[in-house]
């Protein structure tokens, strides 16, 4: 006989052990993503470089200048972006100033989803080819960061909720 007993039951065994460490993975990879909105930005405590050398919606970028406000990636493209955009209008009507910067999108594209769920940016920037978003280390969308006197003073990557402003955003509004 080719196989004894005892292999035929170490064969078998095989499918289970694929199936934990498939499972193991799994929950490395969720762990690895839940902490990656936690990843610290080496733009934190760095002037926020220029956004005027970027195409705009409304080309007025006196917000930049206020003394603190957010900096928000997003993109057509993104389905989060789709599920934050309603809380960012919800802080538009709070008062927080929120600038837009539209990550490897199509303006047309962007100002039509503006168009459709409303526009909590006092301006929006278009990055076309993903350039400027390197430049201070854009992961994808969405992304928002808090810019205080010019500088970036805080890096959150994931959809922002209100949970997630009063844990981490809150704080620098107050």
């Amino acid at each position: 006989m080719f196989f004894t007993s005892s292999k035929i039951k170490i064969f078998s065994c095989i499918p289970i052990i694929f199936f934990i460490v498939l499972i193991i993975f799994f929950f490395r990879v969720v762990d690895s993503n839940k902490s990656t909105s936690e990843k610290k930005s080496n733009m934190i405590g760095k002037n926020l470089p220029s956004l005027k050398q970027l195409p705009a919606k409304f080309n007025h970028h006196k917000v930049l200048s206020s003394k603190i406000y957010l900096l928000n990636v997003w993109a057509t493209w993104c389905p989060s972006c789709y599920e934050e955009h309603l809380f960012l209008n919800q802080l538009k009507l709070r008062g927080i100033n929120i600038v837009g910067l539209n990550y490897k999108d199509k303006p047309e594209l962007a100002n039509k989803f503006l168009g459709k769920l409303g526009n909590p940016f006092e301006n929006v920037y278009f990055d076309q080819t993903g350039m400027y978003g390197l430049d201070i280390g854009v992961y994808g969308a969405p992304e928002t960061y808090v810019i205080k006197n010019g500088r970036v003073v805080y890096k959150f990557v994931g959809v922002l909720n209100q949970q997630i402003w009063v844990d981490n955003f809150e704080r620098y509004f107050i």
